[in-house]
């Protein structure tokens, strides 16, 4: 057994730690809520104690009269405001310690209920097990966190009743009433330093709980090497990788946008950017796509003053030959230096103020009939298309006629 813990040297993973969550195996200290509530209560409770004080005083002034005068009406009324009064003065107080209550718990895990701690665990009957947790570690820190509370406390109690002492036995006589102020007081200042004491040794005791369950959850790298395994062999771990490479991806892809020399479309459903430097051969594909992602292109060529350009045709041609990253191909040189030198003859004012119409004509094209292998279905963006016809175009055309 002793070698088994001492294999377990490594951190453990996140799917561990969650595990480990579910069953309940998390660093948590009760005194954080307390000394949170009490803390609490000494800072607002002299204020409400003193209103409760003087509707106390009230209601005796009430019952005098109901005893000189008895009338159930009357009494019935006094008891009824004096009730209400009680409970405006007690429910705030009360509320605001049961959320600081709660928010220690929260801050330490949440208030989930862990069915599985209260599942009966056999070994817990184990007398060798006892023994060790009596004599162990734990058992340790928590007689030294007594110790420490006892001493502290103490201490805190001592000094200020001391000096409550010397006070009143130095200045002659008091009457009832400052009596019992400073006596309130020294008793409120008493809880006060011992829950902000106690608060500094609830935030020790939460550490060394966080370092005691941190240890208890550690792998050896056997362990870790099987669950790797086994997250590689889950469809909904894989799915969840693709779809991360997926976006990183996207992310790459449109942060070349703002690299591009321009941008062809369709116009509205089909986005196409290219970069073209000097004396580096053929100008290259940064970032293609459909759809919602086309969008996403021309909103990044615009925002980073990109000139667009509409052209079907080759918009089609280009994504449907071309992968992220690729050159193009031969039979699209001419094409796109024509499209590039269109672009270069602008001003600065006109490559970015509008979405331009491709300097291009298409013989076989009417605006109407795309050739078929340059079709919705040919590219496998129907779905897009329905979607374009739904949304503005980036000019008076559509996308079909642009």
């Amino acid at each position: 057994m002793s070698e088994d813990k001492s294999s377990k040297t490594e951190k453990a993973t996140p799917q561990k730690q969650k595990q480990a969550k579910e069953e309940g195996n998390i660093a948590r200290t009760q005194d954080l809520s307390m000394w949170l509530t009490v803390l609490v209560f000494v800072f607002i409770g002299p204020m409400l104690i003193r209103q409760l004080f003087d509707d106390t005083t009230l209601q005796l002034e009430w019952i005098t009269r109901i005893i000189e005068a008895p009338d159930l009406g009357t009494a019935t009324q006094y008891f009824r405001s004096g009730l209400l009064n009680s409970l405006k003065i007690i429910l705030p107080i009360a509320l605001l310690c049961m959320v600081f209550g709660a928010l220690g718990h929260i801050v330490q895990g949440g208030m989930k209920i862990y069915a599985k701690r209260f599942k009966p665990k056999w070994k817990k009957l184990n007398p060798w097990t006892g023994l060790k947790n009596m004599f162990g570690m734990q058992a340790a820190w928590t007689f030294v966190k007594t110790l420490v509370k006892f001493a502290v406390f103490g201490s805190i109690a001592y000094f200020a009743v001391q000096g409550t002492i010397a006070t009143l036995s130095g200045s002659g006589r008091w009457a009832i009433g400052s009596l019992f102020g400073i006596t309130a007081d020294t008793a409120m200042a008493v809880v006060r330093d011992i829950a902000i004491v106690g608060l500094v040794i609830a935030a020790a005791d939460y550490a060394m709980e966080r370092r005691r369950v941190d240890k208890s959850i550690r792998m050896s790298k056997d362990e870790i090497r099987r669950e790797s395994k086994q997250q590689e062999g889950d469809p909904h771990v894989k799915g969840q990788r693709r779809a991360k490479q997926r976006e990183m991806g996207r992310m790459r892809m449109m942060a070349a946008v703002g690299e591009a020399s321009v941008v062809v479309t369709n116009p509205a459903h089909i986005a196409v950017a290219l970069k073209y430097e000097q004396g580096e051969g053929a100008p290259q594909v940064v970032a293609k796509g459909a759809g919602h992602l086309a969008k996403r292109i021309r909103e990044e060529a615009q925002a980073h003053e990109v000139p667009v350009v509409r052209d079907v045709i080759v918009a089609r041609m280009l994504f449907k030959l071309c992968e992220v990253e690729e050159y193009i191909p031969f039979e699209l040189y001419d094409a796109i230096a024509n499209v590039l030198a269109f672009v270069m003859r602008m001003s600065d004012l006109q490559r970015t103020d509008r979405v331009h119409t491709s300097p291009l004509r298409h013989p076989d094209y009417n605006g109407v009939d795309l050739p078929e292998d340059l079709s919705d279905e040919a590219l496998g963006i129907t779905a897009y298309a329905r979607q374009a016809q739904d949304e503005p175009a980036d000019g008076p055309d559509d996308w079909r006629a642009a």
